[in-house]
């Protein structure tokens, strides 16, 4: 395997694909949408307008950039937070792909949704509200994809998830580069220039008996030193994101793939079928074999 982009593994490895569900269009007001939460459906927003999570004090929507509610508890989205709001799920629900108008164009809502990947791990390490300057790199995928929703030619549903995992990408990078972002979280850990060299020994050789003293020298670190950076970043040892590494690979390459199974245990680092199968069944509580055939 060529040396690869961290981030770029780990989107791959960890079913960082996502699809635009539907979504809306609205003035002024009046209007509001209200969606459950705990269904890890972000809503991508933007225009003015309120947002009001459960529990929490309304907050205002600017008319520049963009807004994300993680989804992990209901809210409100709305022109006015004294407005009566509709449900998301009835509003949108059995209009799938499409965009509801709700009184004009100035405020679009869309939500997205992770693809059928292995676990939400991306979303769980996104903050609770992000917000992203609507820069060019951003408002293109953005407008396209209101564009395709809109007229819906033909390949309209391709195309538009291609640019939905471009504006992914452009939301992890702008949670990267914010001072916001917790400081044990795991997606902070591909936002580091120093410890980059170790993660894509980890990436690009996952089967490799690594020691923590290769890893550390790699970084140019003292061992303990390396160990304290990386727990700090992503709450986790190096050895122990290592061996989750290793599990995600071979979920990916059961569910995706034909490979043996003793040729995943090979190429995931583990000295037979056997061993390997024993730690893959701690970690998702299915054996390989079973794993494989409930995600056929």
């Amino acid at each position: 395997m060529s040396e690869t982009d961290p981030l770029s593994a780990a989107l791959t490895t960890h079913g960082g694909r996502c699809g635009i569900t539907g979504g809306f269009t609205a003035g002024d007001g009046p209007w509001a949408v209200r969606f459950r939460g705990g269904k890890r459906l972000p809503v991508i927003v933007r225009g003015p307008g309120w947002l009001i999570a459960d529990g929490a004090a309304p907050e205002r929507l600017e008319a520049e950039g963009l807004t994300l509610p993680s989804g992990r508890v209901p809210f409100v989205l709305a022109s006015d937070p004294a407005v009566e709001p509709r449900c998301a799920d009835r509003l949108l629900g059995d209009r799938p792909g499409l965009l509801v108008p709700l009184g004009g164009e100035q405020v679009v809502g869309l939500i997205r949704q992770p693809g059928n990947g292995p676990d939400e791990r991306i979303l769980d390490a996104l903050p609770s509200v992000v917000r992203v300057r609507d820069a060019p790199a951003v408002r293109h995928p953005l407008d396209r994809i209101v564009h395709e929703l809109s007229r819906r030619g033909p390949g309209f549903a391709h195309v538009t998830e291609q640019y939905a995992q471009v504006l992914m990408v452009d939301v992890l990078r702008s949670v990267l580069g914010s001072p916001g972002l917790a400081d044990a979280g795991w997606l902070r850990l591909y936002a580091d220039a120093e410890l980059r060299p170790a993660l894509i020994l980890i990436h690009d050789r996952p089967a490799h008996p690594w020691r923590l003293a290769d890893l550390a020298r790699s970084v140019s670190m003292s061992r303990s030193k390396f160990i304290r950076r990386f727990q700090s970043l992503s709450g986790e040892p190096p050895l122990a994101y290592l061996h989750q590494w290793r599990m995600r690979l071979a979920r990916t390459a059961l569910r995706d793939t034909d490979a043996p199974i003793a040729a995943v245990a090979v190429e995931t680092g583990f000295s037979s079928p056997s061993s390997f199968s024993h730690a893959f069944t701690r970690f998702t509580g299915l054996s390989p074999s079973r794993y494989r055939a409930s995600h056929r």
